[in-house]
């Protein structure tokens, strides 16, 4: 799997300038545009999204975590989520926390 790395050096430039053609911003010559563009086709090149996760400390992500979904609040929850606008960047993850007789939580 290539690397901004790999990219960078097949198209003879900073890492830096490769983020910029990828995140259409800064100032790129079109020529240095197009071989980053080249080389990232050459290389197949897929941006590492936990990678851009970590650097940012941000996930764009929600999780939800409901007791049981049979519950009528925890239905309504999930349908609402579902019915969110899906054009937003943030993703929701849903989880059903089962209950274990005998354990005591404090959640």
């Amino acid at each position: 799997m290539a690397s901004i790395k790999d990219v960078a050096k097949r198209a003879n430039v900073s890492t830096a300038t490769v983020s910029r053609v990828l995140r259409n911003t800064g100032n790129v010559t079109e020529e240095t545009r197009q071989r980053v563009l080249e080389a990232i086709e050459a290389l197949n090149y897929q941006p590492n999204v936990l990678g851009r996760y970590l650097r940012r400390m941000e996930t764009e992500t929600v999780l939800v975590v409901v007791p049981d979904i049979t519950n009528p609040f925890s239905r309504k929850c999930c349908a609402a989520l579902k019915r969110s606008p899906s054009s937003t960047a943030i993703k929701c993850c849903l989880a059903i926390r089962k209950t274990m007789p005998g354990l005591r939580s404090n959640i």
